[in-house]
């Protein structure tokens, strides 16, 4: 029974996204009608949002993520979606819940910025992105951070020629 109430609480999230989507659009209509005429924007930038509560499936606090490295924000939505039986995100929903919570990706073109992030975590052990273009914490999937590479490409020095490094080369 809890697996059909999952399944449907998920159905209803995607369609209130979906409504989210659409209330977004008029607004926008509404601005571009406004600046037509000659008037400000009644919607500033923030209302232009898909909601964050059903964009991201989470609640984020306006200022959580400010001043705050990218991985422990990136940790804290990911573990709150795993609460909340969301999962791994995708890069939109992830970016969406840095810029509500006041994250400053440091770069103002979304791709860009979008970009720098998936970088960040995919050279980060903690994270692991899956096949389908989703993000997830590797120990959720029983995974190990892969191995370091030792220095000087694996190879371990001759002890002697550690000893005495003329021997074996120089006259």
């Amino acid at each position: 029974m809890s697996d059909h109430i999952d399944k449907t609480v998920t159905s209803l999230q995607e369609k209130i996204k979906g409504l989210d989507e659409e209330i977004v659009k008029v607004k926008k209509t509404i601005n571009q009608l406004l600046d037509l005429d000659g008037k400000p924007p009644l919607y500033t930038d923030a209302d232009l949002q898909v909601s964050t509560t059903s964009g991201i499936g989470i609640n984020v606090r306006r200022d959580e993520f400010y001043n705050k490295p990218l991985a422990t924000c990136a940790r804290t939505i990911l573990e709150r979606r795993q609460s909340a039986n969301l999962g791994a995100a995708t890069l939109d929903e992830l970016y969406g819940a840095l810029l509500a919570g006041g994250y400053d990706p440091e770069n103002k073109n979304e791709g860009i910025a979008k970009r720098n992030i998936a970088i960040t975590l995919a050279k980060n052990t903690a994270f692991n992105r899956l096949p389908n273009e989703t993000w997830g914490m590797r120990e959720w999937y029983g995974l190990k951070a892969p191995k370091k590479p030792k220095e000087n490409g694996g190879v371990t020095p001759d002890a002697d020629a550690q000893e005495n490094p003329k021997k074996g080369g120089e006259p």
